[in-house]
């Protein structure tokens, strides 16, 4: 198949026919193919967010994604980056095909093969424990979007994914290694735990480290202390279903600020339809 490189001027069905294009895809013509889909799958706001934060970041890079045409002009691949380009007023290059065969069993193909998570863009850059890790990744992300445990939160590119990760590369296998004793002793999640260290040690890196071997280690804990408290909670925790991370969020900051304020607790609250997620002092 040959290949070459167009501007969206250059644009016609005989040269997409035969075809695949390299091309600039401007708003115009983003708006253009967008009047022409039918049958696509309901367009998802954060995804197109997601892809818009990346081009005005110049992070767009072509990687042989392609946006799919059928025999008749529609759009049946790319809605997303269609109105992404649309929404910032930003031109991008990408490959466009017309397919070939425009049937039912050609379009019902279309997505079905399964897309690189952030844990295979992790695990490729070498790094270890990428299941956990991309949990650590996306709750400290929606942490510095004050929305953290939040669903109304812009999930960022593996770009800054990548960034983030390897502004803390020198620790994590220290903090993911400690993250990994806390749950075998309490069951915290390994991502949420290594996820709530980081964010800690971004106050008090020594105390943080001291917060969680107390918490690991349980011993010469007395009554009315917040990190005792928090073990507890997290040991009874076990033997539930399920019990929401955001509390555990909330456990976690609320036992850290009493023990770095001095105070004793006689326990730990947190009620989301009526208390704000605390800061950490």
């Amino acid at each position: 198949m040959m290949t070459k490189q167009l501007d969206a001027t250059e644009y016609t069905d005989e040269a997409l026919a035969s075809d695949a294009i390299l091309m600039k895809v401007t708003p115009r013509l983003a708006a253009e193919w967008l009047q022409y889909n039918p049958g696509n799958r309901r367009l998802s706001q954060r995804h197109v967010q997601t892809i818009a934060a990346a081009i005005t970041a110049g992070e767009w890079k072509v990687n042989g994604d392609t946006i799919k045409l059928s025999i008749a002009g529609e759009l049946l691949d790319g809605q997303h980056r269609c109105q992404a380009v649309i929404t910032t007023g930003i031109a991008i290059t990408s490959y466009v095909v017309r397919l070939a065969h425009d049937d039912r069993e050609t379009r019902a193909t279309l997505d079905s093969n399964k897309h690189r998570n952030l844990a295979d863009t992790l695990h490729i850059e070498g790094y270890t424990s990428t299941i956990g890790l991309s949990a650590t990744l996306t709750t400290i992300c929606a942490w510095q979007q004050k929305r953290m445990f939040s669903r109304d939160w812009m999930r960022p590119s593996h770009a800054e994914m990548l960034a983030l990760a390897d502004k803390y590369k020198a620790v994590l296998p220290d903090y993911q290694h400690r993250a990994q004793r806390l749950r075998k002793v309490t069951g915290c999640p390994d991502g949420l735990g290594c996820a709530l260290l980081i964010i800690l040690s971004e106050v008090d890196p020594t105390m943080a480290e001291l917060f969680f071997e107390n918490l690991i280690d349980g011993s010469n804990l007395r009554t009315g202390d917040p990190v005792l408290l928090l073990r507890n909670f997290l040991l009874e925790r076990r033997s539930r279903q399920h019990i929401e991370h955001d509390r555990i969020g909330a456990y976690f900051i609320g036992a850290w600020n009493a023990v770095r304020s001095g105070r004793t607790l006689a326990r730990l609250a947190y009620q989301p339809s009526r208390m704000k997620m605390p800061e950490p002092i």
